[in-house]
């Protein structure tokens, strides 16, 4: 959702009749995956500012989890090779 809408420019009346869901789901599609996307930046640019991890975390945190951990893995690799800076946490934020 989040890859047609903001690198595709796809309209979301398009992408709902395309998935078969109403707009209102591709809306609430998007704010998931925005806020699921904060929160693996935050969790690895400002831990502070990320949510805290379950005590007996189930399916849904682990997936969670290994997420904000490829998101990690994925910003230090690109800084490694000097590809681009990672956004501030706090535009970021802003954004969703």
């Amino acid at each position: 959702v989040v890859e047609e809408l903001f690198f595709h420019d796809r309209p979301v009346v398009e992408l709902a009749a395309e998935m078969g869901v109403t707009q209102s789901r591709i809306s609430q599609l998007r704010t998931q995956a925005l806020g699921m996307l904060r929160d693996a930046m935050n969790t690895s640019l400002e831990p502070d500012l990320a949510p805290a991890p379950s005590a007996a975390p189930g399916v849904a945190e682990r997936r969670r989890q290994a997420y904000y951990a490829a998101v990690a893995e994925r910003a230090s690799s690109a800084l490694a090779r000097g590809v681009a800076a990672p956004l501030p946490v706090r535009a970021a934020v802003d954004v969703v």
